[in-house]
């Protein structure tokens, strides 16, 4: 049975943070800084509470699996190779974006306020929206050139909110490794594209991939070939989530405005490693060698970043390399139930859900926030001065109120 409603509602999810971001980035001076900030946030709450009508429509649905679809055109036909500019949503692309619209415009709240002082203020809503509309691309792609559309649009957008403060080399510097390190998993994501496509007859439609890996047509669909193709994915994943070998750019984004590091920390672009794997799990269950190899690169990033952040004085250092360690453990647990459920539905994402949205989320990032807060009266920036903070007793009402929401949020999920 047709779903003409909730398919519609597809491409409006993803083209209200691009339409904010061209409004700001068009008008430019022409607008105010606030009006600027209204714009952006009132584009992505109302893509959150799109996507959230559409995750009620979806859950209401009496179909056993069903899931939403949407083409927007066809980009290319050659006759062997054909690729739509396709949007998809089912529950794990529901969980995503979710999270990604309901934190990036909470974020966008805060940067009313956060930034109302910078003279640029205009141009970082222009990129803040845009970053969001790539995170929205990679997230909801039916296909993975449609996801690697996105993978390069955040890449992008991260680069110019790091670097946001260009006037200030260092700054500048950081935005620049993080786009440089990129490009180098970026160059293994796409030839890990490009196999998939030779071997499944020009399509890497996700649907199509998962039938072609059950398939079990030879010669293509082996173990060798798996494991070259899934590690090469993992390379450009390791890049954008800063796994070893490629975690040396994260800590930089401590170089952008704290709002910005937030929405990049913050259960969005980091765990595009969490989700790319579950995603093309069909392919990772086809090549246990790659498996062992992620989990363990995964397992050396948890340790070896967790033993960097014990010898850094800097509040936002230490968090940022919080921030790789847990993705780490996040990518293994979710490798993990892989390995022993068998199984590709919701419950895969269980691991990530609890981990990256509530401990990380909450934990890290609106501690961050709320130094951000403080820090201007307090002068706190690094770890031997945060005893000042309770003499106010600012930090005491903070932490309480991060607790009980926290406890609120277990309690109902």
């Amino acid at each position: 049975m047709a779903q003409p409603i909730p398919n519609a509602l597809l491409p409006i999810i993803i083209l209200l943070p691009a339409m904010g971001a061209l409004l700001t980035g068009l008008l430019g001076r022409r607008i105010s800084k606030r009006a600027a900030g209204f714009i952006a946030t009132l584009a992505v709450f109302s893509s959150f509470a799109v996507a959230a009508f559409t995750w009620w429509m979806l859950m209401s649905d009496p179909r056993e699996g069903a899931t939403y679809a949407w083409v927007l055109y066809r980009f290319l036909d050659t006759g062997i190779v054909q690729v739509d500019i396709a949007f998809y949503f089912d529950r794990l692309s529901a969980v995503m974006v979710l999270m990604v619209t309901g934190v990036s415009a909470f974020i966008h709240l805060y940067s009313m306020g956060y930034m109302h002082g910078d003279r640029s203020a205009v141009r970082y809503f222009s990129h803040l929206n845009m970053f969001v509309f790539f995170m929205l691309l990679l997230v909801m792609g039916k296909n993975l050139l449609v996801m690697f559309a996105g993978w390069e649009g955040v890449g992008l957008s991260s680069y110019l909110l790091i670097g946001f403060w260009y006037q200030d080399g260092k700054k500048a510097e950081a935005g620049q490794k993080a786009f440089v390190v990129n490009r180098i998993g970026d160059f293994g994501f796409l030839l890990g594209i490009f196999l998939l496509m030779l071997y499944n007859q020009g399509n890497v439609d996700f649907l199509s991939l998962e039938t072609w890996a059950g398939s079990g047509a030879e010669p293509t669909l082996n173990a060798s070939n798996m494991t070259l193709i899934t590690l090469l994915l993992f390379l450009g994943a390791a890049a954008k989530s800063a796994q070893l070998p490629l975690f040396v750019w994260l800590p930089g984004t401590t170089a952008a405005p704290t709002t910005a590091s937030a929405l990049i920390h913050a259960a969005t672009m980091v765990i595009a490693i969490v989700y790319m794997i579950v995603r093309l799990s069909f392919l990772y269950h086809l090549a246990p060698l790659a498996m062992t190899v992620v989990a363990v690169a995964c397992a050396l990033t948890a340790l070896f970043v967790a033993t960097i952040a014990l010898v850094q004085r800097h509040i936002e250092k230490v968090l940022a390399r919080s921030t790789v360690s847990q993705l780490g453990f996040m990518s293994k647990a979710v490798l993990h139930k892989f390995w022993v459920n068998e199984v590709y539905d919701l419950t895969v994402v269980r691991p990530f859900r609890w981990v990256a949205k509530w401990t990380h989320l909450i934990g890290d990032r609106l501690f961050i926030d709320t130094l951000g807060v403080h820090g201007s009266a307090f002068g706190v920036k690094f770890l031997g001065v945060i005893p000042r903070l309770y003499q106010n007793g600012d930090l005491h009402r903070t932490l309480a109120a991060i607790i009980l929401a926290a406890a609120l949020i277990i309690y109902l999920v």
